[in-house]
């Protein structure tokens, strides 16, 4: 998020150009495209740990049905809106641009665990490819896959750790400021 960056329109563009580059390639081969980006949230100054689940939702909801509304805001108004590490989103629009006009969501799970709404979507055109390439990963002896119910299960988890950098929550009945550690002397 070093300023300057892309526009919406010039991220939703390169998405477009992406899908006709796809489409132009003269064999049949299978093309997973990912987002990645946090949304709403704010790590530094004065809006520390801003969050904005409303604009979240709806960011949400316009990369599905109108992204081209996305496209239509300022790189000012993804920072108001969603923090200034929350404007991370506009990278959606690469892949949003890269998939068809018509797109069905098949899954969509939100949750708000630390400082940073995290959203997984997945749209219908990609599902069944989707699950190809993950048969089998759960039986890969000491592996533990991220997935929604893994989330879930470590929801509380997260929440301690979160509740970690408030002095009167890690610290029950002080601050923290009581902790010493002795010196040797000498």
């Amino acid at each position: 998020m070093q300023f300057p960056i892309p526009s919406a329109t010039r991220c939703y563009k390169l998405g477009q150009a992406l899908r006709r580059a796809i489409h132009s390639y003269p064999e049949d081969i299978s093309v997973t495209i990912v987002a990645t980006g946090g949304l709403s949230h704010q790590v530094h100054g004065e809006r520390a740990g801003f969050n904005n689940t409303a604009w979240d939702q709806r960011f949400m909801e316009l990369i599905e049905n109108d992204p081209v509304a996305l496209t239509e805001l300022t790189l000012a108004d993804y920072p108001r809106l969603g923090g200034l590490k929350g404007a991370e989103v506009i990278m959606w629009l690469v892949m949003r641009g890269a998939l068809s006009a018509n797109v069905r969501k098949v899954h969509l799970s939100y949750y708000l665990p630390t400082m940073r709404g995290l959203a997984t979507a997945v749209y219908e055109r990609y599902r069944r490819k989707i699950h190809e390439q993950l048969v089998g990963i759960g039986d890969l002896p000491g592996t533990y896959p991220s997935t929604v119910d893994v989330s879930v299960r470590a929801y509380r988890l997260n929440d301690l750790l979160h509740r970690l950098i408030e002095p009167q929550k890690a610290f029950p009945g002080g601050t923290g400021s009581d902790v010493r550690r002795k010196r040797p002397h000498g």
